[in-house]
């Protein structure tokens, strides 16, 4: 069974949560590490015989030097902090965080290579040098797992919360405000949510292309001073052309200091503002899916080099439900007894280009040759297979297909039989896409 991860990584938490295929998400407890809430503190313990302890089993040496606290905020701190030398090891930012993470996701009750995709949340930073810091450590930590970069994507904190809250919606101006648990200093923001086919985005992508999670103004403030930071954030959404009406709000912390921040706030605030808690809120949003693909997708075939191909059945972006592409379909050999129906998730970064040839009905199309990578789906499923109706020769278009993406995000299938109208399989699930 595969699964999906999410990981909420906040400067002093962290939260998990996960779902298998075709289930809900659920928040995922690690018994030793996580704290009554279901938060795991950031936190790593170096044992003298060189054992690791992290989040709550490594608490009770806190004030120890052999303790490292914070970890996601440690690359951002300058100058670094030093390498601090543990008997004969010489532990830096990076070896820390590849530390955290391997203890971290030993304690997971599911091995590595069954995590189909990993979601990290990412803050939003306001000068690309601190991001790309960020991004470059989250990478090093993240290489000491068992798990291909290509699995790896990060989405913005941000628009997490906002989908946790359900107040999502692509590029939505927002006003967002960040506390850690226990704070006095409050981080108040001006950003957009993401568009859809920017939700999520390959970490390989991140370090290659930079950080897209930035935001357009962001000041930190004291309980004292949030109005007048509120204020300067509402004055810059101003110079934009958006008023407070315009604005999404939102609010993420566990701080006991945010009702007495909203009482002395604008009116606009609490009439609009989504409140959240902390880290799980995060995990729960990396989890669900807003109306449209993340991820673009296509049908496996076999080009005529004998080699698989694929060709673009729902790009990025698409909504759902949704009627997609109907293909005509050919056998592959003489008398051919069936069709197989694997599904890849696009490589963007791979190398060439879906072609397609209209066909004389509306929304058909032949199949050309595509060098385009992917990921198989549901290659050992089993797929889903169309028996076809005997004789059959190779090369003669038999089958249409007519895909549809339900209101679940299931691709599905409906067959027919081009030379006699047979109906052969009607809304068969294929698989679920992202």
């Amino acid at each position: 069974m595969g699964y999906t991860l999410a990981l909420a990584l906040g400067m002093a938490r962290c939260a998990l949560s996960y779902q298998a295929r075709g289930a809900q998400p659920q928040a995922l407890h690690l018994p030793d590490l996580s704290a009554p809430d279901g938060c795991i503190p950031t936190v790593l313990c170096v044992q003298p015989d060189g054992a690791v302890r992290i989040g709550q089993a490594a608490l009770p040496c806190i004030e120890s030097r052999r303790c490292f606290q914070r970890l996601p905020q440690s690359p951002l701190v300058q100058p670094e902090p030093a390498p601090r030398q543990l008997d004969d090891t010489t532990w830096d930012t990076r070896m820390v965080g590849q530390a955290f993470m391997k203890a971290l996701f030993r304690a997971l009750p599911f091995a590595q290579n069954q995590i189909d995709r990993l979601i990290v949340s990412m803050p939003h930073f306001e000068n690309a040098h601190s991001a790309t810091r960020y991004a470059r450590w989250l990478h090093e930590s993240l290489a000491a797992l068992d798990i291909p970069e290509a699995r790896i994507q990060l989405m913005s904190e941000l628009d997490a919360v906002a989908l946790s809250s359900g107040l999502w919606s692509a590029q939505l101006p927002v006003i967002f405000l960040r506390a850690e648990p226990e704070a006095e200093i409050f981080e108040v923001s001006f950003a957009y949510l993401a568009a859809p086919t920017q939700l999520s985005v390959r970490l390989d992508q991140v370090l290659r292309e930079g950080v897209p999670f930035a935001s357009l103004m962001t000041e930190r403030c004291s309980p004292q001073t949030f109005s007048d930071a509120l204020a300067d954030c509402l004055a810059y959404a101003a110079e934009q052309g958006l008023y407070p009406s315009d604005l999404g709000y939102l609010a993420l912390s566990a701080s006991e200091a945010m009702p007495r921040l909203f009482q002395a706030s604008d009116q606009a605030w609490s009439a609009h503002a989504v409140l959240s808690s902390g880290e799980r809120a995060i995990a729960d949003g990396l989890l669900r899916t807003p109306p449209y693909l993340q991820n673009s997708y296509g049908l496996r075939y076999r080009a005529e080099n004998g080699e698989y191909a694929y060709i673009e059945l729902a790009p990025s972006g698409t909504p759902f439900p949704s009627a997609l592409r109907t293909v005509h379909l050919a056998a592959a050999y003489d008398d051919q007894p069936m069709l197989e129906f694997v599904i890849g998730m696009l490589d963007p970064e791979a190398r060439g280009q879906i072609t397609l040839n209209a066909a004389s009905v509306p929304l058909s199309y032949t199949l050309e040759p595509s060098e385009l990578g992917a990921i198989a789906l549901n290659e050992f499923a089993p797929p889903l297979r169309i028996a076809i109706p005997q004789p059959v020769r190779a090369a003669e278009p038999c089958l249409e297909a007519r895909f549809y993406l339900d209101s679940q995000r299931r691709l599905c299938l409906t067959a027919t039989d081009l030379r006699t109208g047979q109906l052969l399989a009607e809304n068969a699930v294929i698989t679920t896409l992202h």
